[in-house]
């Protein structure tokens, strides 16, 4: 379904204009979290990145770690706080993308820092 939709946008997208595709999916290959769910979104429960190609950026929601899927040009932003102590190693933040006029995509992280972050302590009792 996902990918029909997909389709459908290219198909009537005008060419010659920059596009920009915003959609919340699992990305197959994407590095998960313990804090993530399973999700189903019209009929499907992942993609694969190539139906992503024709985009000159791609921004990406569900995975909670910044990462990119498949291409460059296509990223996971990530969630801004950690949920689970597998994300205790994620560098959050947000990404600033900049698309100039020949369709040339730039992105830069811009690490956030929490007031209160999470972090793991070991305790060995003797």
């Amino acid at each position: 379904m996902i990918q029909q939709q997909v389709a459908r946008i290219i198909e009537q997208y005008p060419k010659g204009k920059l596009s920009v595709l915003i959609i919340h999916e699992f990305v197959i290959g994407g590095e998960v979290s313990d804090s993530e769910r399973q999700l189903s979104v019209g009929g499907t429960s992942h993609i694969e990145a190539n139906i992503l190609s024709q985009f000159d950026y791609v921004a990406i929601g569900h995975l909670h770690q910044a990462q990119r899927a498949g291409y460059d040009h296509a990223r996971y932003s990530g969630s801004l706080l950690k949920y689970s102590f597998s994300e205790v190693k994620h560098n959050k933040g947000i990404t600033e993308v900049t698309l100039d006029d020949n369709g040339f995509v730039s992105s830069l992280h811009i690490p956030l820092k929490s007031v209160r972050d999470m972090r793991t302590v070991l305790r060995y009792s003797a």
